[in-house]
């Protein structure tokens, strides 16, 4: 397998990569099981309403956790794995931007949100959840990842996973001792639960991360532009993946948004299989990517076919599973074994772009990776918007379809022409010493 090839040999290689990505993927395949089993107790303990206002509110932070830090953790990784002595500078840097713009988001979003979503009848109760909600999945959520990230930079990729499955177990946990044992059936009422978890996950993590060291504290300048770079295509991704439901509220019954929100969630956390794949070979891209690349062939062609290889595993299983799912959720939720079995095969084609996108930000080709991302969902929104008010459903699983084969297609191509650039200065630069030979 070409993705193995290194300097160090191709066989050991070869096996640490493979035995790296099969715990990668073991971690991810259970923290996404727990995710699953999280999500049901919640849809069950808190019923229809609750639960859509629950995602109401998450819908909402889910787009906030994107701007927190501004991409600072792609810039740890990054620049950790290819010179680990720049680690208590790029701490320094994600902690400053992390608590800054966290600060920023949590002030705006608690002011915002109780003027349209209500949790409690009570004004006080009510900012009080929203805020714990805020919080929680903006600010503890982005301290959890970091000290992945952290381990990842490392190289200890068991660290980090041990994070990650962790971090899902507790949610779980929480989710049947509230809702399960106890009893809670409010949005608000969960809030101050989902914050307790995270708090004491957080606190672990904080300490975990002590090992390594202390931060120094600085921006690295040239890396805010790029961390923005980074950040904006999650924005524009949010942008187009709220527009349906905005659309379908308007066009179709609330069966058809919950069904559908469901089976939303189940893929887009599906993809979690082939991010594992991206935990691993990220740093190694990175490192390569020093030498140009025409030196990142082999990563790219290998992390191309793996990828494609294990969207289609996650494809084909998730269309297996989809039965299954109204007995999990409640059978409220029936409608979404025709929603999860049509859009499942998308995970195929994410696979694909995100390949070529984590190429791109290895390499420090933040600007182009953005760029497509952003214009791609520009015009996905768009072309959502259309065909669902005219289509429906129908019109959802097209322009879903539609956006993830342009993307695939423009990423590829955008790769290909770096490719063929960086070999023919490569190429250039091997003749100009001859011709001055002679």
């Amino acid at each position: 397998m070409a993705i193995a090839t290194s300097s160090d040999g191709p066989r050991p290689r070869r096996f640490a990569v493979t035995l790296s990505y099969l715990f990668s993927t073991s971690t991810l395949v259970v923290s996404n099981a727990a995710q699953l089993i999280t999500f049901a107790l919640l849809a069950r303990g808190l019923g229809l309403e609750q639960f859509g206002l629950l995602m109401s509110v998450i819908a909402v932070t889910n787009v906030a956790v994107q701007i927190c830090g501004l991409g600072a953790d792609e810039t740890l990784v990054r620049r950790v794995a290819a010179d680990p002595g720049l680690y208590a500078n790029a701490l320094g840097h994600h902690l400053i931007l992390l608590c800054g713009t966290g600060l920023v988001l949590c002030l705006v979003l608690g002011i915002a949100l109780p003027s349209f979503i209500t949790l409690s009848p009570d004004p006080l109760t009510n900012a009080l959840a929203l805020s714990a909600l805020v919080v929680t999945n903006v600010v503890l959520v982005r301290v959890i990842l970091l000290a992945e990230r952290v381990y990842i930079a490392r190289g200890q990729m068991g660290g980090a996973n041990a994070i990650n499955i962790g971090f899902a177990l507790a949610r779980t946990a929480a989710a049947g001792l509230a809702c399960g044992l106890i009893g809670v059936d409010r949005a608000g009422e969960w809030a101050f639960w989902m914050l307790g978890s995270h708090v004491l996950i957080a606190g672990a993590c904080v300490v975990a991360m002590r090992r390594f060291g202390r931060p120094h504290w600085g921006i690295l300048r040239g890396e805010v532009r790029q961390g923005i770079y980074f950040t904006t295509p999650f924005l524009f991704r949010a942008f187009r993946q709220n527009i349906d439901f905005l659309m379908l509220s308007i066009v179709a019954g609330p069966e058809a948004i919950g069904a559908y929100s469901v089976a939303r969630r189940i893929v887009d956390t599906s993809i979690l299989t082939t991010e594992a794949l991206h935990r691993v070979m990220y740093p190694r891209l990175a490192r390569a990517a020093v030498g140009g690349y025409h030196a990142m062939r082999p990563l790219i062609a290998g992390l191309a076919a793996l990828a494609i290889a294990i969207g289609v595993v996650t494809a084909v299983a998730t269309w297996l599973v989809a039965p299954a799912m109204p007995w999990l959720f409640g059978a409220q939720f029936s409608a979404m074994v025709y929603d999860l079995r049509i859009m499942c095969w998308t995970v195929i084609l994410v696979a694909i772009h995100d390949a070529a996108a984590e190429v791109l930000g290895a390499s420090g080709r933040h600007g182009i990776r953005a760029a497509i991302y952003n214009v791609g969902n520009l015009i996905g929104a768009a072309v959502s918007a259309v065909l669902t008010y005219y289509l429906l459903l129908p019109g959802v699983f097209l322009s879903l379809y539609i956006t993830e084969v342009g993307l695939a297609v423009a990423f590829w191509v955008a790769l290909f022409v770096l490719i063929r650039r960086d070999r023919e200065r490569a190429v250039g630069a091997s003749f100009r010493p001859a011709e001055q030979a002679r």
